[in-house]
């Protein structure tokens, strides 16, 4: 009787101590359960020891475990718009601006439209929460997908499902977003990585999707998230995500610049540039310029040692020191256009001299002349030249010609250079600066018109003039500006101020990931000779209301608040 009660005692003591012991166990199994970490399970459910997807698969004790709330599941699927898809493939037009939209092209990547999309890849459409997270569900003959994906990410959240549950965090080759009709873009090569499809085919702008070769959609998909993790782990996803960005590039543009004097004559300037040094003469925008991308101007002046000059012309320009040629860049000019009536002042040998220094000191040139003229003034000086600048894959290209009526560019030689800039270069965006118009006048001549408005209609996105020496007007034409002069920006000949207005033009453009590029014109009243009556050889921003409101009128615009462009 005694072993009796001593057992039942004992039995009270450590039952509550084997329950605790449970207790703790069981709660640590849900808890890892919860977390979808479970390593162990029974042994009828136990995964093949060679399962190479081992990573990616959770054992299901209950559809709560799923990262879906039953708040999800309890939503009503829609399906999406209907639309024919018959046989094994599906053959697709990209299209750009309809108002269905299926597939868009961003960042040169093929998105789809998941809304219009529903149907013709057998799968069903929610939005979790409007305009801001979608689920997507398919079945298939031996399991069901769910994916859930949100607006403005490069993740989705994936999940196969049979017998056991495969999930995994993927990375996006783009990230998604809605487009102009608020539908959900997510590029295709996911989207049928996801779903069980197939690219079969991509020429042009045509898409070929099948079924997947082994027909086998679990395979298929469990294939893309190895592929998936693998890029990742290589980094490819992050270098994508560098390439797609918008992209900016911030330029200036200036009037002419002369460091020459007549036959290289020795001036005041000198002695300026003597005692401070080239870096003096643009201190006052160097901060400006610090913070453009490009800074041009058109370079009114010869830089070599030769005397010969062209005969019987009224003004040659040389700079009387090779080493002026440090104004330009330790003051931060960056392209300078050669192409202009200077360019013949000490002959086709003094014209290469300077393209050899300007390489020699790090200054960007460009300009184009093939044709021949009796006129003096211009001279017959041979140069075919353009630049490309490119800043994170965004290029800009820069030709120059002369516009007079006695020398200018023909149509044929304006098309070549375009064809090419576009073809070959593949530059997003064109600049043309011209010679030409009267001196000295604010009225824009016919031929600067007929030319300028040419221009923009063969594929040049803005036209730069210069040569009058003063400030003419500036027009939008087909949403694209033509300058017609800047005036002058520095020139050391001039005693005086002679008309002292002028303008730096800060373009700013932006390319978003369709490869639409938007302009914002900023315009900034200068005196370009530092004062208004005499000349100081160091142009500064006026902030004389006076002067602002003047130079505004002569380049006809309201104001120097941006100017927005599409």
């Amino acid at each position: 009787m005694r072993k009796r009660r001593s057992f039942a005692w004992l039995t009270l003591l450590v039952f509550p101590l084997l329950m605790l012991i449970a207790g703790n166990f069981l709660s640590e199994a849900e808890k890892e359960v919860a977390e979808a970490h479970v390593d162990a399970t029974p042994i009828d459910h136990e995964a093949p020891e060679d399962d190479p997807y081992e990573a990616y698969s959770r054992f299901i004790i209950d559809a709560k475990e799923s990262f879906y709330t039953p708040a999800m599941k309890e939503k009503t699927l829609s399906r999406g718009v209907h639309a024919p898809y018959e046989g094994e493939a599906l053959l697709l037009q990209l299209q750009q601006k309809e108002s269905a939209i299926l597939v868009q092209r961003k960042w040169d990547i093929a998105y789809a439209s998941l809304e219009l999309m529903t149907s013709l890849l057998d799968f069903e459409f929610t939005w979790i929460v409007p305009q801001k997270e979608v689920l997507l569900v398919k079945t298939t003959e031996k399991g069901r997908i769910h994916t859930s994906i949100s607006v403005h990410s490069r993740k989705a959240l994936l999940e196969y499902e049979d017998e056991r549950l495969y999930r995994s965090e993927i990375q996006l080759l783009g990230e998604t977003y809605l487009n102009e009709h608020q539908q959900l873009m997510m590029p295709m090569e996911d989207l049928l990585g996801i779903t069980g499809y197939d690219i079969a085919f991509s020429g042009g702008d045509l898409l070929e999707i099948s079924s997947p070769k082994n027909g086998d959609p679990k395979m298929h998909i469990l294939s893309y998230l190895d592929m998936n993790n693998k890029n990742a782990e290589e980094g490819y996803y992050k270098e994508l995500e560098k390439n797609q960005t918008d992209q900016e590039v911030r330029l200036i543009l200036l009037g002419d610049m002369g460091l020459g004097t007549s036959y290289g004559r020795k001036n005041p300037f000198d002695e300026k540039w003597v005692e401070y040094g080239g870096g003096h003469f643009l201190s006052h925008l160097k901060k400006d310029f610090d913070a453009a991308d490009l800074v041009i101007t058109n370079l009114e002046n010869v830089f070599t040692e030769r005397k010969a000059t062209q005969p019987d012309k009224i003004y040659t320009y040389k700079a009387h020191r090779i080493d002026y040629l440090d104004v330009l860049k330790e003051g931060g000019i960056t392209h300078v256009n050669v192409v202009n009536n200077h360019m013949v002042d000490y002959l086709q040998e003094g014209f290469d001299d300077t393209l050899s220094y300007l390489d020699e000191y790090g200054i960007e040139y460009f300009g184009t002349n093939l044709t021949k003229t009796d006129n003096i003034e211009l001279g017959n000086i041979e140069v075919e030249s353009y630049s490309v600048f490119e800043k994170d894959g965004f290029k800009v290209g820069m030709l120059g010609y002369l516009g007079f009526n006695t020398s200018f560019v023909s149509d044929e030689k304006i098309l070549e250079d375009l064809r090419m800039m576009k073809e070959v270069e593949k530059v997003d965006y064109i600049i043309a600066a011209m010679h030409w118009g009267g001196q000295n006048t604010h009225e824009v001549g016919w031929r600067q018109k007929q030319m300028g408005r040419m221009l923009i209609d063969n594929g040049v996105d803005l036209v730069y003039g210069n040569h009058p020496h003063v400030l003419q007007e500036m027009e939008i034409y087909k949403g694209k500006p033509i300058y017609y002069s800047l005036g002058n920006f520095l020139f050391i000949d001039y005693k005086s101020a002679r008309d002292p207005d002028g303008a730096m033009v800060t373009v700013e453009l932006k390319k978003d990931g369709f490869g639409e590029i938007s302009t914002s014109l900023s315009h900034t009243p200068i005196l370009w000779s530092g004062d208004p009556v005499k000349n100081t050889y160091m142009p500064l921003r006026t902030e004389d209301p006076f002067l602002i409101r003047r130079t505004l009128d002569k380049l006809n615009v309201e104001t120097t608040a941006p100017i927005h462009l599409k």
